[in-house]
């Protein structure tokens, strides 16, 4: 018998094609839907405690597809924690906290506390990016992008607790058992179970801060949230989804592709509200966003349109002052010089130590 035969490559352009196509297909879909969607989020902006409550809806809403309610269907133990001490140096006193968020769940973080002597201090939650890791938002090796972050908020008067998040860090290199496409693949597991990573780490957060708002050194009323890249992106997430934190600084973590495709970080999830909806709903509070003029992973126009129409929400309750956004002369990286003088002259906590 005789069979036709053709060399692999000669189909190699209809494949891509159909990839484009179900990319474009896909993408269309989501922006459509996204549009139809556009009038379902319609707080009360009437008056700032009307908006407040009718937050409420939409929040239980974003958890809910998300699959946060699968976490919390049962009932959960107290929360407990280990530490270990690790050093002081001249700016902190280092610790690694180990809170078991439920039976055989840690939120693992390095817990900083600072030299200066107060009653009480102020919390920082600090996130990573993708590929970091608490020892690298710390400054614990060689120079990077998070550019000492950590450390200034602590020179500032913070209490900052650093959790780890599910990725493969670049702190190990090769040198590690964790796989590349880790991520991906607790992703697709928790999938299985109705739920997401994004709803997970959520979880491990809230109950997180449910140990530390109850430590007799930390000043419970003042609670921020900040992050890097995805770090940033996910402090909007937790701010917005979290009342008990009072300010956000997202730097570099505006997640857009362009003004119109929300879809690959937010409609992924199923969500209806999209990524300027999601900041509208940490307002009353104080939201920061920076952006790096020459981050190339971050494109500036698309995420000046997501504050364009956050910030009209803001400007509705009388507050556009909470909603600030900067543009500095840097990369992909944290800024923080400029938000941090802004968020310490918005806090009253100033006031009363």
């Amino acid at each position: 018998m005789s069979y036709y035969s053709e060399d692999y490559r000669v189909s190699r352009e209809i494949r891509e094609e159909q990839y484009d196509q179900l990319k474009r297909y896909i993408a269309g879909k989501l922006t459509l839907e996204v549009e139809r969607n556009a009038d379902l989020f319609l707080p009360d902006t009437s008056s700032l405690s009307g908006y407040m409550t009718s937050l409420t809806d939409y929040r239980l809403y974003y958890e809910r597809v998300m699959g946060y309610d699968v976490l919390t269907a049962s009932p959960l133990p107290p929360v407990i924690a280990r530490e270990e001490y690790v050093a002081e140096d001249s700016v902190s006193s280092i610790y690694r906290l180990y809170i078991e968020v439920e039976d055989g769940l840690e939120c693992y973080g390095l817990y900083l506390l600072p030299r200066t002597i107060a009653k009480k201090y102020p919390l920082m939650v600090h996130l990573h990016g993708g590929g970091g890791c608490p020892e690298m938002i710390c400054s614990f090796g060689k120079p990077n992008n998070y550019n000492e972050a950590s450390r200034r908020m602590v020179q500032a008067g913070f209490a900052v607790f650093c959790p780890l998040y599910s990725f493969r860090s670049f702190a190990d290199e090769e040198d590690t058992a964790i796989p590349p496409e880790s991520r991906v693949l607790l992703e697709n597991k928790a999938r299985e179970w109705n739920t997401s990573l994004t709803a997970i780490e959520l979880f491990k957060l809230r109950r997180s801060l449910d140990h530390l708002l109850a430590r007799p050194e930390i000043q419970s009323r003042e609670v921020g949230v900040a992050g890097l890249s995805y770090g940033g992106y996910h402090s909007l997430i937790s701010a917005a989804l979290e009342p008990r934190f009072q300010f956000c600084i997202c730097s570099c973590g505006l997640v857009v592709e362009n003004p119109n495709d929300y879809s690959h970080l937010h409609a992924r999830l199923g969500s209806r509200i999209v990524l300027h909806q999601l900041i509208a709903m940490i307002a009353p509070r104080l939201c920061i966003i920076e952006a790096g003029l020459f981050d190339e992973g971050k494109p500036l126009e698309p995420g000046r349109w997501v504050i364009s129409q956050a910030a009209r929400y803001f400007e509705e309750l009388g507050i556009p002052e909470k909603l600030h956004y900067i543009e500095f002369d840097g990369t992909h990286e944290f800024h923080l010089s400029r938000s941090l003088t802004y968020l310490l002259g918005s806090l009253s906590w100033l006031d009363n130590n």
